[in-house]
């Protein structure tokens, strides 16, 4: 009876012990489950933020990209508006000096008295030497006062800006008179 005793409460001791154990490992079973959720959330919310930082870091990128552009088109423009004030300057100094040339040339001009012209193309030095005087089209009486007109001016009034001087470099001229002259006898 002692030993069917003590048999039962080893039994009952036994029993107890594998239901300890059995919770005992639902509990770390849960308690690890929980950690790998926990876990899981934890690395989410890191890829998230990951997410979170690379979307930020491309928008700032676009938006100075964006920025970046709208500089270099400001630039462009800027640019363009320059180089047209500049052309624009340029192309009111070559009338300038086409309008001074003419003038020193029509100044030194013997007209003939009957009508008639002559059209020359002239080469030109940075000092204003002409250094070739081609006929391009005209009669000879124009054509032979024209030249000597265009070789008693020199030096011809030349820009010191090379931009303008090289538009003036070789250029062509028209001396024309568009009518007879009066001849008075007395």
């Amino acid at each position: 009876m002692e030993a069917e005793k003590q048999r039962k409460k080893k039994i009952a001791a036994d029993k107890k012990r594998a239901v300890k154990q059995k919770k005992e490992a639902e509990k770390k079973r849960t308690l690890e489950a929980e950690r790998k959720r926990k876990q899981k959330i934890a690395e989410e919310k890191q890829k998230k933020k990951e997410a979170e930082r690379k979307r930020k870091l491309a928008e700032e990128k676009a938006a100075q990209e964006a920025l970046e552009r709208e500089l270099e088109m400001q630039m462009a423009d800027e640019m363009e508006s320059l180089n047209q004030a500049n052309q624009q300057h340029r192309l009111s100094e070559v009338g300038k000096y086409n309008l001074l040339i003419s003038n020193k040339i029509k100044r030194n001009w013997i007209e003939p008295e009957q009508k008639g012209a002559c059209k020359f193309k002239i080469n030109l030095t940075p000092g204003g030497l002409v250094i070739g005087v081609t006929v391009i089209g005209g009669d000879q009486l124009h054509c032979e006062s024209g030249r000597r007109a265009i070789l008693k001016s020199e030096p011809l009034p030349v820009a010191s800006d090379p931009e303008v001087f090289n538009i003036l470099r070789t250029r062509t001229f028209e001396l024309e008179n568009k009518s007879e002259k009066e001849v008075f006898n007395e």
